[in-house]
């Protein structure tokens, strides 16, 4: 995520009111946002592009590198749950590299696979979409945005999927990690705020008001 795309968790950092690391529970639901707050992120419109994509077909997008990772992803079909989210998880870190934008932009699965590249938010993008394909319930389908600690360049701004099996664990999938992480393993994240795909709500690790602004830490 670049230092424009973590515009939005910086300005809710503001000040001090940075959240204090949550349970492993907490990920998901947090405190319910205002409405109009998913309008802040950039999830929206990633979603009416990846629904366009959707519809039009990843076996057909015109994209050869799209096209084969539709097909690898769907060689795993009729296998459980979890080898599949292992499965989405290996395949997809193998057809995309990250490469930190100048500009932060969440793109859609067809558009990071087509180029190549992108950064956390695109690498969510491409999981959750990957795992809808394969029958995953959307309410179980988590974009979570927060910071995590670098050596190299400190607290920095991250986002991860968590996807809730229909046996109810949650898993990890995060593209600086090396194997998808059951939810009660993971360490790494401070959560600022969390998506639900199919409820399209969001939830946030502070208390904030009808425009975004922090009302309070907790």
């Amino acid at each position: 995520m670049s230092r424009l795309g973590a515009l939005l968790i910086l300005v809710l950092a503001l000040l001090g009111f940075v959240a204090a690391p949550v349970s492993h529970a907490d990920y998901r639901k947090l405190f319910m946002a205002p409405a109009g707050f998913i309008k802040k992120t950039q999830f929206l419109q990633v979603r009416e592009r990846t629904i366009s994509e959707y519809e039009k077909g990843y076996d057909k997008h015109p994209s050869p590198r799209v096209r084969a990772w539709h097909k690898d992803i769907f060689s795993m079909s009729n296998v459980d749950q979890l080898k599949q989210l292992q499965h989405i998880f290996a395949v997809t870190n193998a057809r995309m590299r990250y490469q930190k934008e100048r500009a932060d932009h969440w793109a859609t699965a067809g558009e990071s696979l087509a180029r190549g590249y992108g950064d956390c938010d695109d690498f969510v993008a491409a999981y959750i979409t990957a795992a809808a394909l394969l029958g995953h319930r959307k309410n179980g389908l988590w974009w979570v945005v927060g910071y995590v600690n670098s050596r190299r360049d400190g607290r920095i701004g991250h986002a991860i999927a968590i996807i809730t099996l229909d046996d109810g664990s949650a898993h990890i999938l995060d593209n600086r990690a090396r194997r998808v992480i059951p939810m009660s393993d993971y360490f790494l994240l401070d959560p600022v705020y969390s998506i639900n795909v199919g409820e399209r709500a969001v939830w946030t690790a502070i208390l904030v008001d009808s425009v975004g602004r922090p009302r309070r830490a907790y």
